[in-house]
C-alpha cells in the first residue's frame, strides 16, 4: 500500500542520515569471542502498528557484526558505520554516536524495541540460523494466509457470476503467499511473476503489480476464502478462492 511504501522510505533516509554521520568510538578492547559474535542481519521491522519485512523497510539491506571486540560495524542501506556494544542487565546495548540502543536477546535474536527513537521496532537474526526464516515474524493471521489459493467463483463488477472470462473459472486466477511478503500470481493463464504483498488486518491486504498492469487487493472471509479484486481500465473481477491443501 501507499501509505506503507512512504513509512518505508522515511524510515530508510532517516537512517541513511544517521549512519552517514557515524564515526568510531572507543571501546575496542577485546576480549576473546563472545556468544554475540557473528552478522545480524534484520529481518523484520515495524512501524505505527504496521509490520513489514526488511526488504521493505531498508531497500538494501541492515546489519551490524560482532568479532570478539566492543567494536560493531553496521550496514544500513548499502552504507558502512561503526558504534561499539555491550551487554547490560541482560540487554544488549549498541551505542552508536553518543546514542544507546536497547536490545532483548532471544534464541539467535535480538530485538530493539525503539531503534535509533524513532519508534521503529527491528528484529535482528543471527546469519545461518533458524531465526532467519521470515515466516517466525509474521501475524498468526498471516502465517494462515500462506499458501497458495485457487479461484473457485468469478464475479463481475455487478457482483454478478463473469460469463466473459477468457479461460476457466479455476483457471482464471492463482495466488501463492510467501513468507517473505513476495507472491506469484497467475491470471487468465498468464504468469504475472513475483512481486510484494502488504496485509493490514481489516484493512485487508494488497499486491504490488509491476508497472501497476493491474490493481489487486485481497481480504479474507469468515468461512476461510480469499476474496481477490483485481481491476484495471478496462475490467474488474472478484475472485472467491480456496486454500490448495
Amino acid at each position: 500500500m501507499k501509505s506503507k511504501k512512504v513509512l518505508s522510505f522515511i524510515v530508510v533516509v532517516a537512517m541513511f542520515l544517521t549512519v552517514s554521520m557515524l564515526t568510531a568510538c572507543g571501546g575496542g578492547e577485546t576480549g576473546g569471542s563472545t556468544p554475540y559474535d557473528g552478522k545480524w542481519i534484520a529481518v523484520s521491522a515495524e512501524a505505527l502498528g504496521m509490520q513489514m519485512s526488511a526488504e521493505e523497510a531498508f531497500e538494501n539491506g541492515f546489519t551490524f557484526e560482532v568479532n570478539g571486540s566492543k567494536k560493531v560495524k553496521l550496514f544500513v542501506d548499502g552504507e558502512e558505520g561503526k558504534g561499539t556494544w555491550e551487554e547490560k542487565d541482560g540487554k544488549f546495548i549498541l551505542k552508536v554516536e553518543g546514542e544507546e540502543m536497547e536490545g532483548t536477546p532471544g534464541e539467535n535474536t535480538i530485538i530493539f524495541e525503539n531503534m535509533m527513537e524513532m519508534g521503529l521496532k527491528v528484529v535482528f537474526a543471527k546469519e545461518g540460523t533458524d531465526a532467519m526464516n521470515p515466516e517466525n515474524y509474521l501475524p498468526e493471521e498471516e502465517k494462515a494466509a500462506l499458501g497458495t489459493w485457487n479461484s473457485t467463483k468469478a464475479l463481475n463488477a455487478l457482483d454478478e457470476p463473469a460469463d466473459d472470462l477468457p479461460v476457466g473459472v479455476a483457471e482464471a486466477f492463482k495466488l501463492e503467499l510467501k513468507g517473505d511478503h513476495t507472491a506469484n500470481v497467475v491470471l487468465f493463464g498468464e504468469d504475472l511473476g513475483t512481486m510484494p504483498w502488504s496485509y493490514l488486518g481489516s484493512l485487508g491486504g494488497s499486491l504490488e503489480v509491476p508497472e501497476d498492469k493491474y490493481t489487486i487487493m485481497f481480504e479474507f472471509t469468515e468461512d476461510g476464502s480469499l476474496k481477490t479484486s483485481v481491476s484495471n481500465s478496462d475490467m474488474y473481477y472478484t475472485f472467491i478462492c480456496s486454500k490448495a491443501e
